[in-house]
């Protein structure tokens, strides 16, 4: 959560990036905000302020119950929070992806001018832009790194709540069937050019998932010296872009090793195709390399797409010894599959969102490493019936019946 300033616009304390999600106001220097405080004029906040109001007695204050100086993200968060409530109230129905969704559908597009910006300290890079201002995504979101999808507007969510016309569908993610990153660049070592706004460039392809994306995270590994240099642009298939490290930042120490950004610019955008990490280094002290890279993204499968025809499901499912083998889909436009595996006690009420990984083998997988809600399955409890289910998921991400085997562990 970003924090507004009395005036609308970013507080000057309120820090950005490609993880905003929404802004709230959160007072400033000048005017801060009216909060509740311990009673008494000799505690809580009011024991150490500096204006009348807080720590005197008066008409208007006779306990000094009231802080009026509140400033920071620590009070836009909580304003969030509250509003959050508020929706839940309106339709306890809502799951948190409703109301992530909700706050960014509804959103006001704050300091609608902002452009972008050069760097604070001056240390700006010939060619180069330091921070985006308001960027609109392929799928009409519009993104600022100082405010997410814009300013809280608790009436629109609200409206939005109560009459929802929206459906998610159900969660995925490209993660690994043991919740690592499963698309990565490999090994690189690439050396990035010293204080050059060419930079250098990584693509990777996302070819086994088309989902409406909900979220993007982004794992780098980058030696370098003074990693203060560094500044990462990620680009979309659709080419949308978001700076997910502005250069020249301050940062202390050396190297990013299996650093973990988020992007929530590309809410909305399929997630098939080429992704795009850009790597600069903006200072001319120090030289670097990208090691390698790595890319999740989690959403859903979104609204069916010209091709609604599901892909025929894979056959003759069995377990063998250690792994579980199926003949692949007839199908020819399978992507990948999505097995879901559990105790047969625990699943009987279905696979539910994340349950369900994916895997791009044709036919078979190891059981040593699968992960069920968190909880790694192996080593299976002797005598226990377990369960598994498979299924075919085809380019346009339409999903084919599911088959189920079942054994008891030996």
């Amino acid at each position: 959560v970003g924090a507004t300033s009395a005036q609308g616009i970013s507080a000057e304390y309120s820090t950005p990036g490609s993880n905003i999600w929404i802004s709230a106001p959160g007072g400033d220097s000048n005017i801060g905000l009216m909060v509740a405080d311990i009673v008494g004029c000799l505690a809580g906040s009011s024991a150490s302020a500096t204006v009348p109001f807080d720590n005197t007695t008066s008409k208007e204050n006779p306990n000094c119950s009231f802080y009026s100086q509140g400033l920071g993200t620590s009070y836009a968060s909580p304003i969030v929070t509250g509003a959050i409530a508020v929706l839940r109230e309106v339709n306890p129905d809502l799951s948190w992806r409703d109301i992530k969704y909700i706050l960014a559908k509804t959103a006001t597009k704050v300091n609608s001018t902002a452009t972008a910006t050069t760097h604070p300290g001056g240390l700006n890079l010939s060619g180069h832009t330091y921070q985006q201002g308001w960027v609109t995504n392929s799928a009409l979101y519009s993104f600022h790194p100082w405010y997410g999808f814009g300013l809280l507007d608790l009436t629109a969510a609200k409206n939005l709540a109560s009459s929802p016309d929206f459906d998610l569908h159900e969660l995925k993610t490209t993660d690994s069937m043991t919740d690592s990153l499963s698309y990565s660049s490999g090994t690189l070592n690439v050396s990035i050019p010293d204080n050059s706004s060419s930079g250098i460039s990584s693509l990777i392809n996302v070819n086994a998932h088309n989902l409406i994306i909900e979220h993007v995270q982004v794992r780098v590994n980058i030696t370098h010296s003074f990693p203060t240099d560094i500044g990462l642009e990620l680009i979309s298939p659709s080419g949308t872009s978001t700076k997910l490290m502005n250069i020249n930042s301050q940062l202390t120490g050396t190297n990013l090793s299996n650093v973990y950004f988020g992007a929530n610019a590309f809410f909305g955008e399929r997630s098939r195709g080429n992704w795009i990490l850009k790597v600069v280094d903006g200072f001319p002290i120090g030289s670097g390399t990208l090691v390698n890279w790595s890319i999740s993204i989690v959403g859903n499968k979104g609204p069916l797409l010209s091709d609604i025809t599901p892909p025929n499901p894979p056959t003759f499912f069995v377990k063998l010894t250690s792994s579980l083998n199926w003949i692949a889909s007839s199908s020819s436009d399978v992507s990948r599959y999505e097995i879901c595996i559990a105790p047969t006690s625990q699943i009987s009420s279905g696979c539910i969102d994340t349950d369900w990984r994916h895997v791009r083998a044709a036919n078979s997988i190891s059981l040593s490493s699968y992960l069920y809600r968190g909880i790694l399955v192996p080593g299976f409890t002797s005598s226990t019936s377990y369960t598994a289910k498979i299924r075919a998921i085809d380019t346009s991400e339409n999903e084919s019946a599911i088959i189920s085997t079942n054994w008891i562990q030996p």
